[in-house]
């Protein structure tokens, strides 16, 4: 150490040794208790927080507690001036809290229904799993009505299906009406009385019906001349009661009739209307109105889902008959987002309801161009698209059909029906909404080219076809416009399925084809309905038809044939005439080879006679 003054120029500085001894702090700061109580939830000594500067000894960090049992650990100090300290650790004896149980949580709760029982459920503590509390039952609740009860049925439960309480003796759900009587042109009637199917119970008693009175209609049986009066005959067209009046004899100079049309009856959609022409001399006759035949327009009455089929009803604007045709279930496709498909149809619910609308054109010949609608297998939706699909057509074995829905788009590619042609392969083309084609592969000659097989009907359909011809041909009978996308010839035969309704199966769909030259509907071909409503149809080009249900197969007049047991016509084509004219003509030659032969034995015969008798 050197001591140096300030006034140097009087005194020196001084030099000295001098020896320092520091002395350790009894014990580093902030030292823990030598007890401690932790909660419950502290699993290992480690997961106690120390004071600043301290932690544990790592030989006990991963040291478990338990509730109530003394654990010993050491702390030891750590701090930045550790080492300045006598004592820099310590023994803290650990006794973990019992849990009090301040997390809690409800198990085994169960809902009560009307068949079973419900559960409140029990109270664990979530931290140390202990059950605290048992619940208690929970009594079932009661039915729901889904059908109500009857006379001679209880309700059902709309949840679990069961039946409960009594039957309700007030709720008659079908009845009938016996002891009817119909009224005539002279005789009163009765209305019948109201009975249940279900019980035999007399629910209400029917009232007398007025007597209708007759219906005369006026006929001149004879002309009046200038010499002779006429006679006119009152006929019933109920009863056939007559009677007659005469009619004034006519002036000397000629009467020439003029006539006054008015509408006597009115057409409807099913059934013909009269038009009356009256002149002033009494004289009339009558003229039918045509019916006006159904004008149906379309609706989505459910739409369809990826796992359900939707519902298109038809509903005719006029008098209100209908029918339902289904919508196919829409194929599920992530890639949907994509909206750049030019095959996609409109969706349901769009157009004010119409859905005869056609599709958009498909503008890639339905080949796969990316797009996120394509067409697949039925049953194997992984193989979608035309450059897949027609792989599978090619392997295809003999007598296998491959059905291919077409999920939205309507073009099939030429290459695609060219790969079945001339092979005993069926291409069955799944349109939706009832609809779907098929191409037998030996009935191919030559695809025209591309062909777009989308099919309307309904309203939109057959727009081409007067009205009048229409009526001409189907009468009071119902029936079906259709037009198909396509224009021309296909260059094969394909069978359209359409759905004329199960109510018509037994009958007859007779498909007639416009002819625009001509002006006429032409007789094509006919099949009979199946019992749930379809029919399959023979097409080998595409224009607007109209099909017209009769009990029996119609001529090219629109009039049903009475042979009932009569093959149903195909379509003919120049190779079935020249097969005809191929068997008449061997039938010619076999017939010439027969005669022959039997000549040729007459005269052997003879022959052989006359040489016995030399």
């Amino acid at each position: 150490m050197t001591f140096t003054p300030s006034d140097t120029a009087n005194y020196n500085a001084v030099g000295i040794k001098l020896s320092l001894t520091v002395n350790k702090a009894a014990k580093a700061p902030n030292m823990p208790e030598t007890t401690m109580a932790p909660a419950h939830s502290t699993k290992k000594v480690g997961e106690i927080t120390l004071s600043d500067g301290w932690s544990w000894q790592e030989a006990d960090r991963d040291t478990a507690l338990a509730d109530g049992v003394a654990v010993t650990a050491t702390a030891v100090y750590t701090g930045a001036d550790k080492g300045n300290y006598e004592t820099e650790s310590v023994s803290i004896t650990i006794t973990r809290s019992e849990c009090d149980h301040t997390h809690t949580e409800i198990r085994n709760q169960r809902e009560a229904t009307c068949k079973e029982e419900g559960y409140t459920g029990d109270t664990y503590c979530k931290d140390c799993g202990e059950k605290l509390a048992a619940g208690t039952t929970i009594e079932k609740k009661p039915h729901k009505v889904g059908t109500p009860a009857t006379c001679v049925s209880k309700a059902v439960c709309s949840v679990c299906g069961e039946t409960f309480g009594e039957v309700d003796a007030t709720n008659h759900v079908h009845t009938t009406v016996k002891n009817r009587k119909e009224a005539t042109c002279t005789q009163t009637g009765y209305a019948g009385d109201t009975y249940c199917t279900d019980c035999d119970k007399l629910l209400s008693t029917g009232k007398e019906l007025a007597a209708l009175g007759h219906d005369y209609k006026a006929t001149v049986t004879k002309q009046p001349t200038t010499t002779e009066e006429g006679i006119r005959t009152y006929t019933c067209t109920r009863c056939n009661s007559s009677y007659t009046e005469s009619i004034a004899k006519l002036p000397e100079e000629k009467h020439t009739h003029n006539y006054t049309g008015s509408i006597t009856k009115e057409a409807t959609c099913t059934e013909a209307g009269v038009r009356t022409y009256t002149c002033s001399c009494g004289n009339s006759y009558t003229e039918n109105i045509p019916a006006t035949g159904h004008s149906y327009v379309s609706k989505v009455t459910k739409a369809a889902t990826t796992t359900e089929e939707g519902i298109m009803t038809y509903t005719c604007s006029k008098c209100g008959h209908s029918y339902t045709q289904p919508i196919a279930m829409i194929k599920s496709d992530n890639s949907n987002k994509d909206n750049g498909s030019q095959n996609q149809k409109p969706q349901s619910g769009t157009d004010n309801g119409n859905q005869n609308q056609k599709s958009q054109p498909d503008t890639d010949n339905g080949k796969d161009n990316g797009t996120s609608i394509k067409p697949y297998i039925k049953d194997d939706s992984g193989k979608e698209g035309w450059d897949v699909i027609k792989p599978q057509l090619e392997e295809a074995k003999s007598g296998d059909t491959v059905t291919v829905v077409m999920n939205g788009t309507t073009v099939v590619p030429k290459d695609v029906i060219d790969s079945i042609k001339g092979k005993d392969t069926t291409l069955v083309l799944d349109m939706g909404n009832g609809l779907s084609w098929k191409i037998y592969g030996k009935d191919i000659t030559d695809a025209a080219g591309d062909i777009d097989f989308d099919v309307t009907v309904g309203a939109d359909a057959g727009k081409s076809i007067p009205v009048d011809v229409i009526n001409n041909v189907t009468g009071e009978r119902s029936s079906l416009n259709l037009t198909l996308a396509y224009d021309g010839e296909f260059g094969f035969t394909a069978t359209l399925t359409v759905n004329m309704e199960s109510k018509n199966a037994g009958l007859y769909a007779n498909l007639f084809y416009y002819n625009e030259q001509t002006g006429e509907l032409e007789f094509i071909s006919a099949g009979q309905i199946d019992s749930d409503g379809n029919v399959e149809l023979v097409f080998t080009h595409a224009s607007d038809y109209t099909i017209v249900v009769d009990a029996k197969i119609m001529s090219d007049n629109g009039q049903a044939d009475n042979k009932s047991d009569e093959t149903i016509p195909a379509h003919k084509t120049d190779d079935s005439t020249s097969k005809y004219a191929w068997n008449n003509t061997i039938i010619i030659i076999i017939g010439i080879c027969i005669i022959l032969i039997v000549f040729g034995a007459v005269f052997y015969v003879r022959k052989k006679s006359g040489s016995e008798e030399e």
